[in-house]
């Protein structure tokens, strides 16, 4: 193997373990928050009501849906191949086939995933029907022509990618930006920030303060505001 060759392929060792990683977390963060989110509607909720004796003007009232904050430092501010499936027999091709437009990459790694997730192909599997809806994720992916998607499920079903090791190398780092894009947002959302801050008051008051300068509400003191974060913590 030639030194050129072991270097791509120890980056490609590299990006999987990358990959991986990055996938895990942003599981376990969408996860959590589920929690979050329902945690901060009901917060946000008891805080509105609370203060709204303070003063409130209706017509300067924002929706529901209003960014709160953006950052956690600044709370105001404004801011991836042939296959057998062509001769499989319970396949049909317009079924699983797609596009023209498609790169050959992207048509062979949808053809791995429908040989193990077309539900013509499951019989009466226990998994047929998560299985069936990974297909129509894939199907999808190639409708929307987000192809380096694919990877995904091809990682999650332990399909081997069959592309040139360069190629590859860009698919990977292109999803694992992907995935570090979808962190990164989560991690900047009021609910996900609201959670995160627990026991950290200073942070509390901000984000308080925020969301009820946004909804037009009077400022009170921040022992006052400190006060409602101590009883929602307790």
């Amino acid at each position: 193997m030639s030194k050129n060759k072991r270097n791509t392929r120890r980056k490609i060792r590299s990006l999987k373990s990358k990959y991986l990683f990055f996938k895990s977390s942003l599981d376990e963060i969408q996860s959590l928050l589920l929690e979050y989110e329902s945690e901060w509607d009901s917060d946000r909720s008891f805080i509105l009501k609370y203060f709204s004796n303070y003063g409130h003007s209706e017509s300067g009232k924002t929706g529901e849906n209003s960014s709160i904050c953006h950052s956690s430092v600044d709370f105001n501010s404004e801011k991836y191949f042939e296959s057998s499936a062509d001769n499989h027999p319970k396949l049909k091709n317009n079924d699983i086939l797609p596009k023209d437009e498609a790169p050959p990459w992207a048509k062979k790694l949808y053809k791995q995933i429908a040989l193990r997730t077309h539900p013509d192909t499951l019989g009466e599997s226990s998994d047929k029907e998560h299985l069936s809806s990974i297909f129509q994720k894939a199907a999808s992916i190639m409708k929307d022509g987000d192809y380096s998607a694919l990877v995904d499920i091809c990682m999650d079903l332990n399909i081997s990618i069959e592309s040139s090791d360069n190629y590859f190398i860009k698919i990977l780092t292109d999803r694992i930006k992907n995935l570090r894009h979808k962190i990164l947002k989560i991690e900047e959302s009021p609910s996900w920030l609201w959670g995160e801050s627990f026991g950290i008051t200073d942070i509390r008051i901000e984000m308080i303060k925020s969301l009820l300068k946004n909804y037009k509400l009077e400022l009170p003191d921040d022992d006052i505001i400190k006060e409602i974060v101590d009883k929602i913590e307790n």
